[in-house]
C-alpha cells in the first residue's frame, strides 16, 4: 500500500510542477520594443508633430500589435523617417511574419537607397523562406 501511495505522490508533485510552469510561461510578459521617436527638431509643424505623436501613443497602448507598429512606421515614412520607420516595420514584421507588407515597406525604401543591399537582402530572405509552391 505505502509504495503505491508514493508512486501517486510522485506523479502528483511532478504534474504540480509542470502546472506551475506552463502557467509561469503562458502569462510571462514579453517585453516591447522601444518605440523610435525622431529628435525634437525633426519636424516644424505642430500637425505633424501631433500625427507622429498620435501614432506614437497608438504604439504605447498596443505594444505587441504588429498592424499599430506598421502604421507608425508609415506615419514616419510619411514625413520622410526612414530610419526609424524601418525600425517599426522590422517589428511589425517580427511580430507577423505572415503579413508581408513590413518587409515589402523595408525593402521598398532599400531599393531606393541601397539597391546593393536590398538585392542581398531579398537574396538572404529568399534562401530562408520555405517555396510557396507557386
Amino acid at each position: 500500500m505505502r509504495i503505491r501511495l508514493r508512486r501517486w505522490m510522485t506523479w502528483f508533485v511532478i504534474a504540480a510542477a509542470v502546472a506551475v510552469a506552463y502557467v509561469k510561461w503562458a502569462t510571462r510578459v514579453v517585453p516591447a520594443p522601444e518605440i523610435p521617436r525622431p529628435g525634437p527638431s525633426a519636424f516644424k509643424e505642430p500637425e505633424v508633430e501631433m500625427d507622429v505623436a498620435g501614432a506614437a501613443r497608438r504604439v504605447e497602448l498596443a505594444p505587441q500589435s504588429a498592424a499599430t507598429w506598421g502604421e507608425y512606421g508609415i506615419v514616419l515614412r510619411a514625413y520622410r523617417q526612414h530610419p526609424e520607420a524601418d525600425r517599426c516595420f522590422q517589428v511589425a514584421a517580427d511580430l507577423d511574419p505572415a503579413d508581408g507588407r513590413w518587409p515589402y515597406l523595408i525593402g521598398a525604401h532599400l531599393a531606393d537607397a541601397d539597391p546593393t543591399a536590398a538585392l542581398r537582402r531579398g537574396i538572404h530572405l529568399s534562401r530562408n523562406k520555405a517555396p510557396l509552391g507557386i
